[in-house]
């Protein structure tokens, strides 16, 4: 019985390529496995770079929370002081408005709204204006 070449070389293409099929398939499914592990893996460094960071906000939280109220407790309540020691802290602060010889509008703002905080009436500031103030900054605060 002779067999056809045709036939036989038609099988053993068809061998090879299921062979090289179930290879292709193995070789993806090993690929596959190794992406879905390194995945895992990434995730779960991201997860633990995640608890980390939220571990170090709660940290710098607590710490500003701490300092905070610690800061309440030993700050003082200047709306109390006379009028005279009112006026002295606002010709401070305007003097240290005044080091690099500008008084920038953001700078007369804080120094208005300090000026409201601690109850400085219109009669300190009028007198805050005209004390010994530079002629470029007079009228220029309250």
């Amino acid at each position: 019985m002779a067999m056809d070449p045709r036939k036989v070389g038609l099988g053993r293409l068809k061998g090879v390529a299921g062979a090289a099929g179930r290879k292709v398939a193995d070789s993806t499914s090993a690929a596959r496995q190794r992406v879905a592990d390194a995945a895992g893996d990434a995730q779960e460094r991201v997860k633990q770079s995640a608890e980390q960071v939220k571990a170090k906000v709660t940290e710098a939280k607590d710490s500003l929370s701490a300092r905070s109220s610690r800061n309440r407790a030993d700050s003082a309540d200047l709306s109390a002081l006379s009028v005279d020691a009112k006026l002295l802290y606002c010709r401070v602060l305007v003097s240290l408005a005044l080091v690099d010889a500008l008084l920038d509008p953001r700078e007369i703002a804080n120094l208005y709204l300090f000026a409201s905080t601690i109850g400085l009436d219109g009669e300190a500031r009028s007198e805050l204006r005209s004390g010994k103030q530079s002629a470029d900054t007079r009228g220029a605060f309250m």
